[in-house]
């Protein structure tokens, strides 16, 4: 085992993070964009439009807390904390169907509850793997103190016997209590935690890697475990991640500040970040950092709380560019953004980056009774003003509630664990988050029409917070040669100016910033030229000329140039093509019966023919 030096902080009191959360009724006048769907036995994600809706949790044992979620692909969620079996906390497991209800399939009615040792014992972070299988890892006890512990499920809630022994394994670490906090599973399927250690009755960080069967990968520090310290004072790793490259990078609390740490893939510190690998962060007075992600551009975005004093915190947002340094792009210029939400304290223990690159950070805030918390940031570090109109939601369960973790589903809303209070001990809590955005409830157009017809336009959205005007509502079309036509109102309409595809876009857009849209195409179809005027002598006379006149015009009025051509065709083979609406033909010496036609075409390919007879005499 090796222990490397650098240099960070954390109080003791935060070794074993295990918090009560607790869900219930949130007031109507604090979610106007977002909305949230409870969870329970009985009923979940239920698309609850009125957010006063009551308290839903879910039971296990005589008393159970949530610390993990996340969300297999074919959208079950699975949350894992720990239950009471009357003596000792086990591992605890519920698995959720994407309409709420409880997972008959999964373990006992869609709970599973594990004794790993002799003690009390938790989950505090889960993975799922590529093949269904589930990852989860907090801590057990082995009698005298706790180990780093770790479980793998089948997809029905049984044990893997494939994995450890029967499915569990332990790892002791340091002399006293042990804990892992947090989880990833590497393209090579290895897995790697990363937590808390007691060493030498100190806290520090502590990592271990194990091969996919639960196994310590010797590769990785010579041992499969290794422990920094990263000050002279409590350090704590609560959150990991793994870059592209394989490189880890793990967050925690050093010396009262945000403690980030990135080694290399055989365990040895990565001198290229930061300060010989490390960074710390103050962020204010007892900042800690609880989770970090990475972004597409290799900025790490690391969540956690930091104030000014006990009973003053606030959430806290620190992004540092790729080689540690402090992102200056990033909040006020010097990487760091702090977030009050209530008027005490403000914790942030989870975070996710959605899709488009905004920020989420949930937790707990504090005014008479703690409550679940979701922020959300842009990717310049200011609040996102369309997420419930400041940024900020706040959910109030009864007396307590905490959110301990977050994630997104694949159509964006967001589901978020934690805890509620039954008035005598705790539950799992559930809820999960939708914003309101405007819905069409109308959209139609003339899908075909012939050039110079016009097209009409209707369109009409709803929103839940507001009533929608002609403003709220705005059309784009685009069609050939860079056709573009904008306007504003629930109805118009426009005259194509040529055949082609064209495509309607028709937006509502409401006062906090949410749209909503819906699209078409419209095929106009060309009309050909229409001869108006065709005038040919019945006769004319040998070596003589002839006058031939045509007009045409195109019932489009387009600008497409009409173009005439002229065949006249006659006997011993004779053919002549002349091009002009008026031509002058210059009839040939073999008198007979001659045919003149007059073919008129437009610039879409569109056509009119007439033909009329001559007779040539001497």
């Amino acid at each position: 085992m090796s222990r490397d030096k650098a240099t960070s902080s954390r109080s003791f009191w935060n070794l074993f993070q295990g918090s009560t959360n607790l869900l219930t009724k949130a007031p109507a006048s604090r979610h106007r964009s977002l909305r949230y769907e409870s969870l329970e036995d009985r009923q979940l994600f239920a698309l609850w439009t009125d957010p006063s809706f009551g308290r839903v949790t879910t039971s296990i044992g005589s008393g159970s807390e949530a610390n993990a979620i996340a969300i297999q692909s074919d959208g079950k969620v699975v949350v894992a904390g720990f239950s009471n079996n009357g003596s000792n906390d086990d591992f605890a497991l519920v698995r959720y169907n994407s309409d709420g209800g409880l997972d008959s399939t999964f373990g006992t009615y869609g709970k599973v509850t594990t004794q790993i040792g002799s003690g009390n014992e938790q989950v505090n972070a889960m993975a799922i793997q590529s093949n269904g299988k589930i990852i989860v890892t907090g801590f057990s006890s082995n009698g005298s103190n706790n180990d780093f512990a770790l479980a793998r499920y089948n997809s029905d809630g049984s044990l893997d016997p494939t994995f450890g022994s029967l499915g569990k394994v332990t790892t002791p670490i340091g002399s006293g209590h042990d804990s892992a906090n947090s989880i990833a599973i590497q393209s090579d399927g290895k897995v790697v935690v990363a937590g808390v250690a007691n060493i030498n009755g100190s806290a520090a960080f502590a990592i271990a890697r194990y091969h996919s069967d639960g196994s310590l990968d010797t590769s990785f520090s010579g041992d499969g475990i290794l422990t920094s310290k990263i000050s002279s004072s409590f350090d704590i790793a609560n959150g990991l991640a793994i870059q592209n490259d394989g490189k880890l990078v793990v967050a925690g609390r050093g010396d009262d500040s945000f403690a980030v740490v990135r080694y290399n893939t055989n365990g040895s510190l990565d001198s290229s970040f930061g300060d010989g690998g490390v960074v710390t962060t103050q962020v204010g007075f007892g900042s800690a950092a609880s989770s970090l992600a990475i972004q597409s551009d290799g900025k790490i975005v690391v969540a956690g709380t930091g104030g000014s004093g006990f009973f003053n915190e606030s959430f806290a947002l620190v992004r540092y560019n790729a080689d540690g340094g402090l992102d200056t792009t990033f909040g006020g210029g010097d990487g760091i953004v702090t977030t009050a939400i209530g008027n005490d304290v403000d914790n942030a223990n989870a975070l996710a980056i959605q899709s488009d690159g905004k920020i989420l950070v949930a937790g707990q805030t504090y005014g008479f009774d703690y409550a679940f918390a979701v922020v959300r940031y842009n990717s310049d570090g200011s609040l996102d003003t369309t997420f419930d109109g400041d940024g900020k939601a706040t959910t109030i369960f009864g007396t307590n509630g905490i959110a301990k973790s977050i994630a997104i589903q694949s159509d964006g809303k967001l589901v978020v664990a934690g805890n509620a209070s039954n008035g005598s001990n705790y539950d799992f809590a559930v809820v999960r988050y939708f914003e309101t955005t405007p819905v069409i409830t109308s959209f139609s157009y003339s899908d075909r029409v012939n050039e110079g017809e016009r097209v009409y336009l209707h369109g009409l959205a709803t929103d839940p917070n507001e009533i929608l005007t002609s403003s709220n509502y705005s059309w784009r079309v685009t069609g050939p040669n860079g056709f573009v036509y904008t306007s504003t109102g629930r109805n118009d309409s426009f005259v194509p100016p040529d055949n082609g595809n064209y495509r309607i876009t028709f937006t509502a857009l409401d006062s906090e910033g949410l749209s909503a849209q819906a699209t078409g195409r419209v095929l106009v179809a060309n009309l050909p030229p229409q001869i108006a005027s065709f005038v040919v002598p019945t006769s004319g006379r040998a070596n003589r000329t002839v006058r031939l006149v045509g007009r045409a015009t195109d019932p489009a009025g387009s600008n497409d140039a009409l173009v005439y051509t002229w065949i006249i065709i006659g006997p011993k083979g004779y053919r002549k093509q002349l091009v002009g609406s008026t031509v002058n033909w210059k009839a040939p010496p073999n008198v007979g019966r001659y045919v003149a036609r007059l073919i008129v075409t437009d610039g879409d390919g569109g056509r009119a023919v007439r033909i009329s007879a001559i007779k040539i005499r001497k």
